[in-house]
C-alpha cells in the first residue's frame, strides 16, 4: 500500500466515522480497491482509530474539557453541571461496552457479512427518514428540543443503548446515536454533540482491543509510512466532519443522509451481485 492510498483510507474512515453514512460500508468498497499491504490490517484499522480519537478530542475540545473536569467532580462527589454531564456519558457508555465485550465474538462469525451491511444502511435510512417525520410533529407540538445540558440519566442510558446497536456492521455509531437523541427530544446538534462525546471512550476501547489481540508486531518503516499517513487522514478528515456536521445540523435534518444510504446500499449490494457472479 502506497502512503497516498492509505492517506486516502484514513480520510474515508475520519469522514465516515462521525457523519452518518456508515464507516464499515465505505471502507467495505474502499479496501475493494486499495489493498492493504505494506501493514497488518487489524494494526492499520487499530492506529488510525487513533486518528479519529484526536479528531473528536480536538474538534469538540471545550466540551472535552469541561466533561474531565465534570469527571475529577464527578469522582470526589461535587455535584455540579459538569459532573453530571461526565456522569451520564459514564453511564451511556457501559451498554456498548458491555454488548462489545460479551457480543465480539458472535458479531463477528455472525454479522460480519457485506450483505448484512447493506440491508443496516438501508433500514438505518428509513429509521432517519422516520425519526425526521417524528421530530417535526413533536416540534410543531412541544416547540422546543433540549440541548446538551439538558440529557438526562434516562436519556444518557437511552442513547447509549442506541450505540450499542452501532455494533452491528452498516449501522453507523454517530447516525442511530443521533436519532436516538432526536427521538428523545434534544435538538439535532445537541443529539449529535452528545453522540461524538460519548463515542470517545469506545473509540479509544476499540482501538486498544484491536491492540491487544494483535500481540507482538512487527513494523517494517514502509509499514511506518502508511500507519502516519492513515492516522493522520483520519485526523484531519475526522475534524472537518464533526464541524461541517455540527454546522449543518444547526439548520439541516438527517433526510439528505438518508438517501445517501439508500443510494450506497444499492452501489454495494450491485458490486457483491457482480463479484459473486
Amino acid at each position: 500500500m502506497s502512503i497516498v492510498a492509505a492517506f486516502a483510507l484514513g480520510v474515508i474512515q475520519g469522514i465516515t466515522e462521525f457523519l452518518p453514512i456508515s464507516s464499515t460500508g465505505h471502507l467495505i468498497l474502499a479496501r475493494l480497491l486499495i489493498p492493504l499491504e505494506a501493514v497488518e490490517p487489524l494494526l492499520f484499522d487499530a492506529m488510525v482509530h487513533v486518528g479519529t480519537l484526536i479528531a473528536v478530542l480536538t474538534a469538540l475540545r471545550p466540551e472535552v474539557i469541561r466533561v474531565l473536569r465534570g469527571l475529577v467532580d464527578w469522582v470526589f462527589r461535587h455535584q455540579n453541571p459538569d459532573s453530571r454531564l461526565a456522569g451520564v456519558i459514564l453511564l451511556g457508555t457501559v451498554p456498548a461496552a458491555v454488548a462489545g465485550y460479551v457480543l465480539e465474538d458472535i458479531i463477528e462469525r455472525s454479522l460480519r457479512s457485506e450483505w448484512v451491511v447493506v440491508i443496516a444502511l438501508a433500514v438505518v435510512a428509513l429509521i432517519f427518514l422516520l425519526v425526521e417525520e417524528r421530530r417535526e410533529q413533536a416540534y410543531r407540538q412541544a416547540g422546543r428540543a433540549r440541548e446538551v445540558t439538558e440529557v438526562s440519566w434516562s436519556r444518557g442510558f437511552l442513547m447509549g443503548l442506541a450505540q450499542a446497536i452501532a455494533l452491528i456492521p452498516g449501522v453507523s455509531r454517530s447516525g442511530i446515536t443521533i436519532a436516538a437523541g432526536m427521538l428523545l427530544d434534544l435538538t439535532r446538534e445537541a443529539a449529535a454533540r452528545f453522540a461524538f462525546l460519548l463515542s470517545i471512550p469506545i473509540i479509544l476501547g476499540a482501538g486498544v482491543r484491536q491492540l491487544t489481540r494483535l500481540g507482538a508486531v512487527t513494523i517494517t518503516p514502509e509499514g511506518w509510512g502508511v500507519i502516519i499517513a492513515g492516522v493522520i487522514g483520519a485526523a484531519v478528515a475526522g475534524f472537518l466532519a464533526i464541524r461541517l456536521l455540527l454546522r449543518f445540523l444547526a439548520t439541516g435534518t438527517l433526510r439528505p443522509f438518508a438517501y445517501y444510504r439508500l443510494a450506497i446500499a444499492l452501489v454495494i449490494a450491485l458490486v457483491l451481485f457482480i463479484v459473486e457472479r
